[in-house]
């Protein structure tokens, strides 16, 4: 992805190139935490792409409940997860 932010016109680009790993895998396993808002969106179709091709596949997000401050000093933690599938 060239555009994390803006680039819309690419997410047909990536999920075709992920389509191949998808059809190979046992599992497919989505984190749908953070990120921009189009890498949000790309995971929801790369997560659609999976259930096309009956993929095993689950969902999950994470939660962190630290303050804003303590998250910019400190930024990666052991987080909170919460299955969705």
């Amino acid at each position: 992805m060239y555009d994390p932010i803006g680039g819309f016109n690419e997410i047909e680009k990536v999920v075709e190139h992920a389509k191949g790993y998808l059809l190979y895998a046992n599992e497919v396993i989505a984190n749908i935490t953070g990120g921009t808002t189009l890498m949000g969106v790309i995971v929801q179709h790369l997560v659609e792409e999976a259930q096309k091709q009956n993929s095993s596949m689950r969902r999950f997000a994470l939660i962190d409940r630290r303050s804003t401050r303590e998250q910019d000093e400190v930024p990666f933690v052991e987080s909170e997860s919460h299955w969705l599938d």
